[in-house]
């Protein structure tokens, strides 16, 4: 349970899975089944006599894929299915059963309203069938070929069609490697979005955000214990994001990007380090004059609002012994252009509306932070281990390294505390 002054949020969370794998020669089959249920309660502490906002969400999804696999191909296709219930009551007690959508929410089932006013408030479902087929081939040795598919039916969407493809080729004497790979993934609308966009229309055409990612990569061998891996990006799609009271297609974005990463792979240590930077080409077709994903559209740089231009990372693991590990990781988010771009855009074009961004000049918020973490293993036997680990240990020295930016007022942020876990894990 979460408590602030003027409200009271609770939520449980429960899953179960089970996975099934099994080979016959060249033949196999891996197939998985889960139930998933997410509860929520909201108080409002300030109005004792307001009803409970309530939701829960429960999904039962299974996929079976069959593989066939020879020395130089191989393929997997089968079925996947998900069924997902909404409106059903949380925690118990007669409350209302409040909807994640703000258009949706603040009703019961009343037996004596009209089918269609109570369409907006009742329990409901959703299905959504899908093919996935996957296979690859070896053309030559140093050569493989990579072609997947994925279709998928939601209740409320039409089809949606998501290929990818990919090529490596491999260096016969160092183990270089060159790789190109384009994907089309479709991302929907919230389901209660798309719900609602139903019942509003009646048509079973929600919006669907479309991405194509192209991307070169390698990896160069300066060593056995080396290795350098330097990666292209061009990414366009179709936005769909939240817009206020409803998520929806806001427009056409277009960015680029590289990446470099070193990696060591030693006797005992293993290291990874790796620098991204990322920028806006063009987001057009923009109407609306409020988003959260990049000012850019309005004339105001071309970064995004909640991600850094530059991103570094370095991971470290060294084992002492059998038994004994270290490992940290260090993240550090430069400067949050795209943050101060909204920011500076709100407060020209949006003057006193508290309800978005707004900036006193102060660009505070916007400088790099980083954030340490530290880890130490202690394995007792095969089937107990012991952890202890430390997280944003940089704040013990100054705690605005520690600070992340809000959501949507990106001129304001919040500093992550200093914390440990110590954690016993214990197989049976």
């Amino acid at each position: 349970e979460v408590t602030t002054d003027t409200s009271a949020y609770q939520y449980s969370h429960f899953t179960a899975f089970t996975n099934y794998k099994n080979k016959w020669g060249n033949w196999g089959i891996d197939a998985r089944l889960s139930y998933d249920r997410f509860s929520n309660r909201i108080q409002n502490r300030t109005e004792t006599s307001r009803k409970a906002k309530k939701n829960r969400e429960d999904e039962l999804y299974s996929r079976i894929i069959f593989k066939y696999t020879t020395d130089k191909f191989s393929i997997g296709v089968g079925p996947a299915i998900s069924y997902e219930k909404f409106g059903l009551p949380a925690y118990g007690g007669s409350e209302n059963e409040w909807l994640l959508n703000p258009r949706m929410n603040g009703y019961s089932f009343d037996p004596n309203e009209s089918d269609s006013a109570n369409a907006y408030h009742q329990a409901w479902n959703t299905v959504m069938l899908s093919g996935i087929g996957e296979a690859q081939y070896s053309i030559k040795e140093n050569i493989n070929v990579l072609a997947g598919i994925r279709v998928d039916k939601h209740t409320y969407t039409g089809l949606l069609v998501s290929p990818r493809a990919s090529i490596v080729w491999k260096s016969n004497k160092k183990n270089h490697l060159m790789r190109f790979q384009y994907s089309r993934s479709n991302r929907r609308q919230d389901d209660a979005d798309l719900r609602y966009n139903f019942l509003s229309t009646g048509k079973e055409d929600g919006a669907v955000e479309t991405i194509n990612f192209y991307e070169f990569s390698g990896d160069i061998h300066l060593h056995k214990k080396f290795v350098l891996r330097p990666s292209v990006f061009y990414s366009d799609y179709d936005v769909i994001a939240w817009a206020g009271n409803i998520s929806k297609k806001i427009g056409n974005l277009k960015y680029y990007g590289t990446e470099l990463s070193a990696i060591y792979k030693g006797t005992k240590g293993y290291g990874k380090i790796s620098h991204t930077f990322v920028r806006i080409h063009k987001f057009s077709d923009v109407e609306d004059k409020k988003n959260n994903v990049s000012a850019s559209a309005y004339g105001y740089g071309n970064s995004f609002n909640s991600f850094p231009d530059q991103l570094t990372k370095l991971f470290y693991q060294y084992k002492i012994n059998p038994k004994m590990s270290l490992n940290t990781s260090l993240q550090i988010t430069w400067k949050f252009k795209g943050a101060a771009d909204m920011a500076n855009y709100n407060r020209d074009s949006l003057g006193s509306n508290v309800a978005w961004d707004l900036s006193d000049k102060s660009n505070s918020s916007h400088k790099p932070s980083a954030y340490l973490n530290a880890g130490y293993v202690y394995k007792f036997t095969d089937k107990i281990k012991a952890s202890f680990f430390a997280y944003n240990l940089l704040g013990l020295i100054d705690e605005d390294l520690n600070k992340r930016v809000e959501f949507q007022k990106t001129s304001h942020y919040r500093i992550q505390p200093v914390a440990f876990k110590l954690r016993v894990d214990i197989d049976f």
